[in-house]
């Protein structure tokens, strides 16, 4: 019996060594790992500034209109806000070499803001503006994600950072076509409206109840109203913030502007949505699609997200 318990004891020893030493090989990996993280992309770790009440902070200019900002020679900051399920803005351009400050805050829920190739992973929580430096050497496209789970959308909260080479001589193109003329501008305008909204307003115009609002058998609603057509144009150019009621549901988030596209482009993602879905049977008698002209006529108004909602109230869209 001795002999037994010195046998098991000597076995159960034996395991004990080889699951410790087990053990000291992972740690030693994973400081490794993080050794080698900081030494590739160094340590990018946000500052939090002390907390105060969340609509407070998204009052403040820098929020209330997020973008980015020119605050030197080579130097730029980034006020964005993180909500469900979108980043605003959406997406950043700045040559390589630039320092770029980011200040950042989450409108709704925690969010996380992560930036692929990069060492930038920080937690934006309502209530707290997170701040932090980081300079983009290496021109290229940098995806922003969103690592925390915030809803049932959340796959689809992603931006851009696209980082230009300031030395790059950038040929001029002339500007699509997209003319509802053309016989094949239906085409070019489901593309362009697939590539812009389709994350968030789905490819058959449904929506996400309570989150995105649905375009089918909605669309053709605004523009009867006359300045309807502005209205849809501004919130493609500007954005829309604020609480909105649309069949019943109330919606309260922040459509990020996308005054990048050209005139085309947003003329022809919104005919889509005007087209697409059985909408165009709900058109009013004689509508003519939106054209490039009058995207072109509505840009440089400075207008602000808020600014839009107005513009809805004023025209009893909801």
């Amino acid at each position: 019996m001795a002999g037994d318990d010195h046998a098991t004891h000597e076995t159960i020893e034996r395991y004990e060594r080889i699951w410790v030493g087990f053990s000291l090989i992972l740690i030693v990996m994973f400081v490794a790992l993080v050794f080698y993280a900081v030494s590739m992309h160094g340590a990018h770790i946000g500052h939090a500034e002390p907390r105060q009440d969340p609509q407070k902070i998204l009052a403040m200019d820098e929020f209330a209109n997020p973008g980015v900002v020119q605050t030197g020679d080579n130097s730029y900051q980034v006020n964005m806000v993180a909500m469900a399920f979108s980043f605003v803005p959406g997406q950043i351009e700045i040559p390589a070499g630039s320092e770029v400050t980011f200040r950042m805050t989450s409108r709704d829920v925690i969010h996380g803001f992560q930036v692929r190739g990069t060492g930038i992973n920080v937690e934006l929580i309502p209530g707290d503006i997170a701040s932090l430096k980081y300079t983009f050497d290496r021109p290229g496209e940098y995806l922003m994600i969103c690592n925390q789970y915030c809803g049932v959308a959340h796959q689809n909260m992603l931006g851009r950072i696209v980082v230009t080479d300031p030395d790059a001589v950038v040929a001029e193109a002339d500007e699509p076509t997209l003319e509802p003329e053309d016989a094949d501008w239906r085409g070019a305008a489901e593309s362009a409206y697939n590539a812009q909204c389709a994350a968030c307003h789905q490819r058959d115009g449904s929506g996400s109840r309570g989150a995105f609002p649905p375009l089918a058998d909605h669309m053709p609603a605004l523009v009867v109203p006359e300045g309807g057509r502005d209205y849809l144009i501004d919130v493609v150019l500007y954005g829309l913030a604020g609480a909105i009621e649309v069949k019943g549901v109330s919606y309260r988030g922040m459509m990020p502007g996308m005054a990048r596209l050209s005139d085309a482009d947003v003329a022809a993602t919104l005919n889509h949505a005007l087209h697409a879905w059985g909408n165009e049977d709900a058109l009013p008698e004689g509508f003519e699609p939106i054209t490039r002209e009058e995207v072109e006529q509505r840009r440089g108004l400075g207008l602000s997200p808020a600014d839009v909602l107005e513009q809805r109230q004023s025209l009893r869209l909801d």
